[in-house]
């Protein structure tokens, strides 16, 4: 390859790595950002590179992505006064006081650099500091490259420079375009199991990049609502989702039965069979350990397992409904025991599936807590024999 050849080619790599850059940052934020702030709306390329206006708080970043790990950002580059001179442009267009500037690079910023004194959260010193090593950088430099953002600088009141270094936060030797993948897949974690998230975070990224494009103006950039890319990620959740949830949890059990808790004194009023008991026992205390594991290990979402008694409700009450139906107006105790026993023995042989997951243990145990609060039952009686005022 040529001298000019490779000099051509550094040339469209370094503006290509920065707006891919641009583009990986925003997902970023706009992940971080979603939790707290779901209303929130990012910019892409509007006034600043990114920019995220949420209730509390406006952010804009200017961005400088650099291909040579060993780059120094000199108080005199015109990186720095370009940027100035366009937050200085959007003081004067107004802003609260809640609003930042945010300088962000993957190369360092160096000692001499006063902008060094603004990461990551200054004190008035610190301002002072910045504000007083900007002026005689802007004084002493003789670049034609940066005069008239330096001018603009110095041109503008005490007041105005004042209030623009104080809302400015550095953030230097940041992740490049490479690393910050990394942070992306972090943010996403809990979202898919560990060996997805690269594949995830791919797809992830191909509806965000497509949906800048959706949203670009051309004399403008684009906004995001950040209640899109949860929307998003939800969807990709239930793709990534496994088929298959893991039943890793072993058999539980305990010295005394459960007496006080509600669904023992459902079994009870049905059989007097001990081995039934424990068994119940056994299943209600089994499935909610599996249950809380997967929940805890991000494995389902807990309104996943809400459908799933939902399920159960649905098929106790048409299976209850049928059974009572073949009572007698003149039914006596025992036939109503018969019926719940019935009803009972079809909980316990069970398997319902939860995405394509089938057991014994958790349909009844589920069916067990259901029982518990009194959702479903086994006697036909169930609500009045065991009612909140029994």
């Amino acid at each position: 390859m040529t001298e000019e050849a490779e000099i051509s080619s550094s040339s469209a790599v370094g503006p290509a790595a920065g707006y891919f850059y641009q583009l990986r940052y925003g997902l970023l934020r706009a992940l971080e950002h979603f939790p707290k702030n779901p209303t929130s709306i990012i910019s892409i390329e509007t006034l600043d590179d990114v920019s995220i206006a949420g209730a509390s708080l406006t952010v804009d970043s200017q961005l400088k992505h650099s291909i040579d790990p060993n780059k120094k950002i000199s108080k005199f580059s015109p990186a720095i006064w370009r940027t100035l001179a366009i937050w200085l442009g959007r003081l004067r267009q107004g802003v609260d006081d809640h609003h930042e500037f945010h300088f962000i690079t993957t190369a360092e910023v160096d000692d001499e650099n006063p902008l060094h004194h603004l990461r990551p959260v200054p004190t008035d010193l610190d301002v002072n500091a910045a504000l007083q090593g900007l002026e005689e950088a802007a004084t002493s430099s003789s670049s034609a490259t940066t005069s008239n953002d330096r001018l603009a600088f110095l041109e503008a009141s005490d007041g105005e420079k004042l209030s623009l270094v104080r809302r400015i936060r550095l953030a230097d030797t940041k992740p490049n375009l490479e690393a910050i993948a990394t942070d992306i897949e972090q943010q996403i974690r809990y979202a898919c199991e560990g060996e997805q998230v690269a594949s995830f975070r791919r797809d992830l990224e191909g509806w965000w990049i497509g949906r800048v494009f959706d949203k670009w103006v051309a004399d403008g950039g684009a906004q995001i609502e950040l209640e899109e890319l949860g929307t998003q990620v939800s969807f990709l959740k239930e793709r990534y989702k496994l088929s298959e949830l893991p039943l890793d949890v072993p058999e539980q059990d305990c010295e005394d039965l459960m007496e006080d808790s509600v669904f023992i004194k459902q079994v009870r009023a049905v059989t007097e069979s001990e081995r039934r008991l424990r068994n119940a026992q056994k299943a209600f205390l089994r499935a909610k350990v599996q249950r809380s594991k997967w929940v805890r290990e991000h494995r389902i979402d807990p309104t996943e397992l809400e459908g799933f008694d939902n399920e159960l409700r649905d098929r106790w009450e048409a299976h209850h409904a049928s059974e009572c139906d073949l009572l007698s107006s003149g039914a006596t105790s025992d036939d109503k025991i018969e019926v719940g026993r019935s009803v009972l023995r079809w909980a316990e042989t069970n398997e319902v599936p939860i995405r394509s997951t089938r057991s014994v243990y958790l349909t009844s145990g589920s069916y067990h807590a259901l029982a518990d609060a009194l959702a479903v039952g086994w006697h036909p009686d169930f609500s009045d024999l065991f009612g909140s005022d029994k």
